[in-house]
């Protein structure tokens, strides 16, 4: 079982979060990211940049049981493969939001080739600028803004 901070606890098991969870989970219909047969019953964090101001597939995505803790397996959670996981989830979730909205019989054809357009501007935007982590990203860990020994003297020389 995970650590998780005292914060984070009370985050998760507050009203707001489980509204943000049900509305990111109601984009696919429910619909699990990685077993789509499978029903989502988890929002799973891609990211904690944006703690508490989360956007769905910028930082999170719905997910089944089984496949939330499949993706938190150590392995691949502690891995160089965690970008990889959470890029193909972000895409998913996408592919999986269009799917379900452009199936839906009584929408008006314009608003679902909007919906198409937004979608692969999205999943460019994804390509485009999943490379580089900023400042605080998945691991949660603070960047020190002080400089350490080695890059003092180095500024001093």
């Amino acid at each position: 079982m995970a650590w998780h901070s005292p914060e984070y606890t009370a985050y998760i098991q507050s009203p707001i979060w489980k509204e943000k969870s049900r509305k990111c989970r109601a984009l696919t219909q429910n619909r699990c990211c990685l077993f789509p047969w499978r029903k989502s019953r988890h929002c799973h964090h891609l990211t904690y940049v944006h703690f508490k101001h989360e956007i769905p597939i910028r930082d999170t995505v719905g997910l089944s049981i089984s496949a939330h803790q499949i993706v938190h397996l150590e392995f691949l959670w502690k891995s160089r493969w965690r970008r990889i996981i959470n890029f193909y989830l972000r895409v998913a979730m996408i592919i999986l939001m269009t799917t379900t909205f452009l199936l839906t019989r009584n929408t008006n054809w314009f608003l679902k080739m909007v919906l198409v357009a937004i979608a692969s501007l999205s999943f460019f935007y994804l390509v485009n600028n999943s490379s580089k982590p900023k400042g605080k990203h998945m691991t949660g860990h603070k960047q020190n803004p002080q400089p350490n020994e080695y890059q003092r003297k180095a500024n001093e020389s």
